[in-house]
């Protein structure tokens, strides 16, 4: 077990909230009290700004180990609560509290610890205490897949009448959250992932590779098809149900995702979920030809 103490009440004497009211986000060790944080689980505030690229985990990480702290513990503001975390490697013990509601209890708890002087209202002793154990622990029962709340949704985006849509988007849909792959240890973009060399991403860009892949496969046993017989045996072939046999579910927003599903409509999932094995034995395609 570990103490934990906030940021905020970490500072050396030269900094105050008043100051520098993004402290509590760790970014800058310079701003707190070393003999303070070493040893012991430093909070940091998560905030909209870690979504937006203006505050990052690896500042806060190295603050954390330039303090000589045990560890970081992130409690998520409210604002955030609702935004897809993408799973970030940490340098030190660290952990992201991923729900509000959690984050809130957690600070009640601490803050419930906290001894103050009577008279001057400073902070005599900190009674928080926490441990960091393993991590989540795989599960293989969930009900898959089910489209995201993230996943855009049709008709033709460009068009604001229904029936003025002349096209189906999306044409179908695929594996696109929470997906491990290669990346290059040298791209900026994204500060957490640099020199890392995978990482777990979500969107059309974990999902589109997938397509890509059952698209060239389908080229491999099937020489002659042409893109459109490509795309329409995707289609066609493609699952109308969940692994339960039931029909994939859509989440509708994304307060609370999990409790606000409704059956998935072609308007959220096109032609249904991208089946491997169905799509390289097509029972029915169709073709276009040139004029």
């Amino acid at each position: 077990m570990y103490k934990l103490i906030h940021a905020h009440h970490a500072l050396n004497d030269d900094t105050t909230i008043a100051d520098d009211m993004y402290v509590g986000e760790c970014q800058d060790a310079s701003k707190f009290n070393k003999d303070l944080v070493q040893g012991n689980l430093l909070m940091c505030s998560y905030t909209m700004r870690f979504v937006l690229g203006l505050s990052s985990i690896n500042k806060a990480l190295e603050t954390a180990m330039n303090l000589s702290a045990a560890g970081v513990v992130f409690p998520m503001y409210p604002s955030v609560n609702g935004f897809e975390l993408n799973p970030i490697p940490m340098k030190i013990l660290g952990i992201i509290i991923a729900l509000a509601t959690d984050s809130k209890i957690l600070l009640e708890y601490y803050n419930s610890s906290i001894e103050k002087d009577g008279t001057s209202e400073k902070i005599v002793k900190l009674g928080a205490f926490a441990s960091i154990n393993g991590g989540l622990t795989a599960s293989y029962s969930n009900v898959a897949p089910s489209v995201m709340y993230y996943s855009a949704r049709g008709p033709d985006p460009e068009d604001s009448l229904p029936h003025e849509a002349d096209i189906l988007k999306p044409i179908l849909v695929a594996p696109g959250s929470l997906i491990w792959a290669a990346w290059s240890s040298d791209v900026t973009d994204s500060d957490e992932f640099l020199g890392e060399n995978s990482a777990m991403m979500s969107g059309t860009s974990m999902a589109a590779p997938h397509v890509a892949g059952l698209a060239a496969l389908i080229k491999q046993k099937f020489p002659d098809f042409s893109p459109a017989a490509i795309g329409s045996s995707l289609s066609t072939m493609a699952s109308l149900d969940d692994n339960s046999g039931k029909p994939i579910m859509a989440q509708r927003t994304y307060p609370s995702p999990d409790l606000n599903k409704s059956p998935a409509t072609p308007f959220d999932m096109g032609s249904g979920f991208v089946n491997a094995t169905a799509a390289l034995n097509p029972g029915l395609f169709f073709d276009s030809i040139s004029l």
